[in-house]
């Protein structure tokens, strides 16, 4: 017997009677799901036999080339069938795909190699977190859910339907989807099935290039896309609180000091002029004008009306940009 361990390759074996017994401990060492495979076998091996302690996967491609006795070598004919078992326990599947003959060649069958559609009742263990409107658990017997229902429950029922088998639906210990941890071993749903605890995990998970390693995935049964919304800043009305709270309540007070110093030095000074007459009394700067100009000072805009509208517009007022 030749074997070629290319994963995902062909791997083509001949079977002669002392590899009978190297080929069932070679089953329960290797996944036969890992690789495509093609037996000759000979017309006196009985294919239900040889495979009765052997399990070839559900999911696997295994075919046996057996040839057909009582021919001559003039028409000299071998069929081509596929073996594979729903589970170890039952009984092997064969479906017949092909044949070839020394006389008319090669006949293909109709039927697809994946089509394998009649699971023969077998019970798949479904693991599952409830989560509304695909998953809801209407009411529990114990700890198992007894009454289960949702958009996902309805897809299992259409397959139940096509490709006859049962669902015992159980919720995880752990409850999570699954995550890896440093020893490679899965956690919730994830590892359910990779355990080989649970057949199905029914949940909307989300394909992993991690967990793709670990476990199956359905085709993308539909498509739905993940949107941050960041809630944008209030709106804020102007009004007193809004002008004050654009400073700190130390500078504010920074500010007022600063204020009411340059008012004094402003009045002082023109006191100090009009009493020795350095000037005529032409603008008033009293105490109750001064405050005025500071201010005017302060919100970087002087107290003199502007005569142009291009003048104006090149003055910033300090409260119309806060405002």
């Amino acid at each position: 017997m030749t074997l070629l361990s290319v994963q995902s390759c062909p791997v083509f074996c001949h079977l002669l009677p002392p590899w009978c017994t190297l080929f069932s401990q070679l089953s329960e060492s290797v996944s036969l799901s890992n690789g495509k495979w093609l037996m000759f076998m000979e017309e006196a091996t009985s294919i239900e036999e040889f495979f009765s302690d052997i399990y070839v996967p559900f999911d696997s491609e295994f075919l046996v080339a057996q040839s057909s006795s009582g021919l001559s070598t003039e028409n000299y004919e071998v069929s081509l069938t596929e073996v594979y078992k729903i589970q170890a326990i039952l009984p092997l599947q064969k479906n017949r795909i092909a044949n070839w003959s020394s006389v008319s060649g090669l006949s293909w069958t109709t039927v697809d190699l994946h089509q394998r559609r009649d699971l023969q009742g077998v019970v798949m263990r479904c693991v599952f977190l409830p989560e509304p409107p695909y998953l809801t658990v209407g009411r529990y017997n114990g700890k198992v859910p007894a009454d289960v229902s949702g958009y996902s429950i309805e897809l299992m029922k259409i397959l139940q339907y096509r490709l006859n088998y049962t669902v015992q639906y159980y919720i995880p210990d752990e409850i999570s989807y699954g995550t890896e941890d440093e020893n490679g071993s899965w956690s919730g749903m994830v590892g359910e099935v990779f355990k080989k605890r649970a057949d199905i995990g029914l949940n909307l998970f989300m394909l992993t290039a991690k967990r793709a390693t670990a476990v199956g995935f359905f085709p993308p049964i539909f498509n739905t896309k993940m949107m941050v919304h960041i809630r944008g800043p209030e709106l804020v009305h102007s009004g007193i609180r809004h002008v004050v709270r654009q400073f700190t309540p130390l500078l504010w007070v920074a500010v007022i000091i600063t204020m009411t110093i340059l008012m004094l030095l402003l009045s002082a000074t023109w006191y100090i002029g009009i009493h020795c007459n350095h000037h005529e009394e032409l603008i008033s700067y009293r105490l109750c004008d001064t405050w005025l100009y500071t201010v005017g000072i302060m919100c970087q805009q002087g107290p003199v009306r502007l005569s142009s509208v291009d003048d104006f517009s090149a003055q910033d007022s300090y409260l119309e940009q806060i405002y």
